[in-house]
């Protein structure tokens, strides 16, 4: 059982809230529009797989960006900023 269309975002937390250091399985939920105005990252996300609803797992990397991995795409790494306008649900 899945949250409710429409659901409030309790569930959401930002990829840059996520505990660093092991990989983590998310549901991509939103992209804020710090990242939806970037159209170079916006097209680089859909290319590897990162669309709302997509299933993925990231972990932080030590800079404190965000590496999304997702089987049969190529791994995307994000900088803080951009990491930190990316709202998932843990899974």
């Amino acid at each position: 059982m899945g949250p409710e269309p429409g659901a409030d975002d309790a569930n959401l937390v930002r990829l840059t809230e996520l505990p660093a250091g092991s990989p983590v399985a998310v549901v991509v939920r939103q992209l804020t529009e710090h990242v939806q105005g970037d159209i170079d990252l916006i097209t680089r996300l859909k290319d590897a797989g990162v669309v709302p609803n997509a299933r993925v797992t990231v972990e932080t990397t030590p800079g404190g960006g965000v590496t999304i991995v997702i089987p049969g795409h190529e791994n995307v790494t994000l900088p803080h900023e951009m990491a930190h306008a990316v709202k998932v649900e843990k899974v």
